[in-house]
């Protein structure tokens, strides 16, 4: 798809004019080139600019016909969309709020395999470092179920003189299992001493993102959540495709995307 053909859609996007198929290949294209959304940003916020600008304007005042009809239109425009996320929301969830399906879209939990062990296969000469080897008893700990146990390593572990490495594998996995136990602040706390770790490998930054997004959106921040899943999404790592799914209904509970129409209705 060429640009200006993007351009054009991220335009009748807006105005509401795409069907389900072509919002489904506009989004498949942001998937392909995350430098896309920052285009597709800059044209929803020119598009809020023109919402507040037509909102300012004193109804006294007088106005040229061409700018009254224009104003009706966008006002009719943005009353349909409002009407159509009303009934879509009203048939398919009865009284359940719009931010508490956005918390059904994050994570239920996550994964104990995306915890990381320590590395303590080394060469014969050296002696595997004793915190590295309980980073390890608490992964495995995890791997059995025994989270509690697990947590009470991690959290032993912080009080020692860790590496950076360490620091990131104890900070990373602690944020895993107090996700798990439904503890998002305390969660939020760990992913974000994983991103404010230099020195670590990518993949701990984009698994820290991601899940400090999801936890977000459990605590029902939503512009936090935002720039975190963003974040995670630009990474165009694993997370890329979740990460843009989530990111669209984000924008949608924020106003800064119109609901997409209910293909029943």
């Amino acid at each position: 798809m060429k640009d200006k053909e993007i351009s054009q859609k991220i335009t009748r996007f807006l105005n509401g004019d795409l069907n389900n198929e072509e919002i489904d290949q506009l989004w498949e294209e942001f998937l392909k080139n995350p430098e896309l959304f920052s285009q597709f940003e800059t044209e929803v916020n020119l598009h809020d600019m023109f919402r507040k600008e037509q909102a300012a304007t004193s109804p006294d005042k007088k106005s040229e016909p061409g700018t009254i009809k224009k104003l009706q239109s966008y006002k009719i425009w943005l009353y349909s969309a409002a009407a159509a996320v009303l009934i879509s929301v009203g048939l398919q969830l009865f009284s359940v709020q719009q931010g508490e399906l956005l918390q059904r879209s994050a994570l239920a939990s996550i994964d104990v395999n995306e915890m990381v062990g320590a590395d303590i296969f080394r060469s014969d000469e050296e002696v595997s470092n004793d915190l590295d080897i309980s980073i390890n008893v608490a992964l495995a700990k995890a791997l059995d179920e025994e989270f509690d146990e697990a947590i009470s390593i991690l959290e032993n572990l912080l009080e020692e003189d860790l590496s950076p490495q360490q620091f990131g594998r104890v900070s990373l996995n602690l944020g895993i299992l107090s996700y798990n136990k439904a503890d998002y602040q305390r969660s939020i706390y760990h992913f974000q001493q994983v991103l404010d770790t230099e020195s670590l490998p990518e993949f701990f930054d984009e698994k820290a993102w991601w899940f400090l997004g999801n936890a977000y959106v459990n605590l029902k921040e939503t512009e936090n959540a935002r720039e975190a899943v963003f974040n995670a999404y630009t990474m165009d790592g694993r997370f890329a495709s979740p990460a843009l799914s989530l990111l669209k209904k984000l924008d949608i509970e924020l106003g800064r995307i119109p609901a997409e129409p209910d293909p029943a209705l």
